[in-house]
């Protein structure tokens, strides 16, 4: 048999080639962390101050400018929270910060996620409120008891019963929506039921993941518009955009749709906004289940506590993913976007069970639209 094993020179020349990728490896982080100082330092900013603004861990911030990774979360959330800093303080490294990521500067030391510490000032935040409801409540109890007392003890008349609410009228929809029927009716169902909205918004109006395609069929002829939606190019690709598969009808019907779309005009968007109240859904015990998957893969990094937040790495999730059909999520969970890969989103992969729950989690979230 053929003795596979390394010999001493091998093994001694691996480690000098390891060491010395270490060694580049914290020069060049060293170098990006004294930029980043110089720049911070420049605008005259405390790293406190940015924190705040950024999200993240004045410590992170820190320790980037000291070269020093080993207390961050990993590669791919480190990566992420340089470019942020970057960004912030107008300085380029992207260029380095790509390089942090290649297989020669790689970490060894497998990816964590630290609990963030939750500030002494926040629980009294958080304690007072609650105080406050209770009271509030015990109140609200209290009068209401009272009040019905006196109505039944009192002398009849002097408590004459309250006129009944008056129904207000309810908003006339948009025009455009109202008058959708046939092919654009059609082409409206399948632009929300393939999670289209979810980057393009509610009515194509636009998002910051994808943009407004009010007008779009004046602007790019029929047969390429529906080349586009067939194939999508590359950039449309690496923004997210998927191949649907629709055949030639269902492709028109789109097209139908889209023709239709128009700018909201700012009185009734006005009036949609004071209108529509959400009642806050109540999990359930799948959707209980994804809830604390979510936060046992730290999403709340990025997404913020619950998915309906955001922060300055990833937007909100109740009128994105949330929107998309549960296919399509496992799919970006297990295979991001060149862009969601851009702003530090690793390949999530689960059991059948969890990955199930999560999906389950994360389209719950439109109800809180």
């Amino acid at each position: 048999m053929t003795d596979t094993h390394d010999t001493p020179e091998q093994e001694q020349q691996e480690n000098a080639q390891a060491e010395s990728s270490r060694q580049a490896r914290l020069a060049l982080l060293a170098d990006i962390g004294q930029q980043l100082r110089q720049a911070r330092e420049a605008r005259g900013l405390g790293t406190d101050e940015i924190a705040r603004e950024l999200k993240l861990r004045a410590s992170y911030l820190t320790a980037m400018e000291n070269g020093d990774w080993s207390t961050l979360p990993g590669d791919v959330y480190g990566i992420a929270f340089a470019r942020q800093y970057a960004r912030f303080l107008g300085v380029d490294l992207e260029q380095d910060i790509t390089r942090v990521g290649s297989d020669e500067y790689q970490l060894t030391k497998p990816l964590t996620f630290p609990d963030p510490p939750i500030a002494p000032a926040k629980r009294w935040a958080v304690t007072a409120t609650l105080l406050f409801i209770l009271l509030f409540v015990a109140f609200n109890v209290f009068h209401s008891v009272v009040h019905k007392h006196e109505q039944a003890s009192g002398p009849a008349g002097l408590h004459p019963a309250s006129p009944p609410p008056v129904a207000k009228p309810a908003p006339k929809p948009a025009v455009h929506e109202a008058a959708l029927s046939g092919p654009a009716a059609a082409g409206k169902q399948i632009f929300e039921s393939h999670g289209c909205i979810a980057c393009h918004g509610p009515n194509g109006v636009g998002t910051r993941l994808a943009i407004s395609l009010i007008g779009i069929t004046r602007t790019v002829p029929h047969d390429q518009l529906i080349a586009l939606i067939r194939h999508p190019n590359a950039k449309m690709k690496a923004g997210g955009m998927p191949t649907f598969g629709f055949n030639n009808t269902q492709l028109n019907q789109v097209v139908a749709y889209l023709a239709t779309l128009k700018k909201p005009t700012p009185g009734a968007a006005k009036a949609k906004a004071a209108v529509v109240h959400h009642k806050a859904h109540k999990l359930t015990p799948l959707e209980l289940a994804g809830r604390r998957v979510y936060f046992k893969q730290r999403c709340s990094t990025c997404h913020g506590d619950g998915g309906m937040q955001g922060t300055a790495a990833a937007p909100s999730l109740t009128s994105t993913a949330s929107e998309l059909p549960a296919s399509m999520i496992e799919h970006l969970l297990l295979h991001p976007s060149q862009a969601m890969q851009s702003k530090g989103m690793p390949a999530i992969d689960l059991n059948k069970a969890d990955m199930k729950a999560l999906i389950a989690f994360v389209r719950s979230l439109r109800y809180n639209r």
